[in-house]
């Protein structure tokens, strides 16, 4: 057995691993309440922002990273307690604190400072918290954020799976050399087929023929938005120059590395799913 053989069977072992743990305590959060599931949302989104500025800070930038923590912790709060209107009260709020911070603190942190922190949590917190917002759904949130992981998590799956059996023309090389064409198009058509068999069966709502179109159409969307999360960080990474985020995760590298698909997919999902559902 190869060197490489061997690192990819470690991999495989300690990806599996992972997932025997994580998904049930995943499903734990989620189910247990709204509450608990906030919890670990907020917890996730605290870490992946400490990756986030470990990697910046490596290339010689200088976040705020207290100010940064508190904003990922007002953003998760502000859609916990008052859904979409207060996930956009806790943005506007971060935004001014920011500029607040930042007239008062001019020997310490420069605009670039700012900048960098608020894009963090723009693009870690903001984004994530829309998993809360899905919970937060009455009658079915907790279902149809189950759905929303589920489709995700098989689309990227089917993606990297039929890319590596069939995969044949590379898709945007420069960013993510191991992506094809013939993969995303496999994770498309798996989360919009998975996306309308899950809702028919778990939402009522969706008890229909019309129902079933909607949750073809919603996993449709999630099959674009989900690569675009990937690429997204792959782009971060090839531009810190490192492989992975983090290593808090055995096989995977960090919780960004895990949860990219999500960053763009949940906010995707939420915003469909108030449009069909209200």
């Amino acid at each position: 057995m190869t060197e490489e053989l061997k690192q990819n069977e470690t991999m495989l072992k300690q990806r599996i691993l992972v997932a025997v743990i994580g998904v049930p305590l995943m499903l734990f959060f989620l189910f247990l309440s709204h509450f608990t599931f906030y919890l670990l949302i907020t917890a996730i989104v605290l870490i992946g922002l400490d990756e986030f500025y470990s990697l910046v800070r490596f290339r010689g930038m200088n976040p705020n990273i207290l100010f940064g923590m508190f904003s990922g912790i007002l953003l998760c709060t502000g859609a916990y307690v008052g859904g979409g209107v207060g996930l956009a009260t806790a943005l506007l709020t971060t935004i001014f604190l920011s500029l607040f911070w930042e007239v008062f603190t001019p020997k310490t942190f420069t605009v670039s400072d700012f900048g960098i922190t608020i894009y963090a949590d723009l693009y870690v917190a903001f984004l994530l918290s829309h998993l809360i917002l899905i919970r937060g759904i009455e009658k079915y949130g907790a279902v149809l954020a189950l759905i929303t992981l589920i489709t995700v998590w098989i689309s990227d799956s089917a993606a990297y799976g039929y890319g590596i059996w069939k995969g044949k023309k590379k898709f945007l090389p420069s960013i993510s050399p191991n992506k094809t064409w013939e993969g995303t198009l496999a994770g498309l058509i798996s989360s919009a087929l998975i996306s309308g068999l899950l809702y028919f069966l778990l939402v009522k709502p969706f008890h229909s023929l019309k129902g079933i179109l909607w949750g073809f159409l919603v996993g449709f969307i999630l099959g674009i938005a989900a690569p675009v999360g990937d690429l997204a960080e792959s782009r971060l990474k090839r531009e810190m120059k490192v492989k992975d985020t983090g290593f808090i995760l055995p096989g995977h590298g960090g919780i960004l590395d895990r949860f990219d698909s999500l960053l763009f997919a949940a906010p995707a999902a939420y915003y469909i799913l108030k449009l069909i559902i209200g």
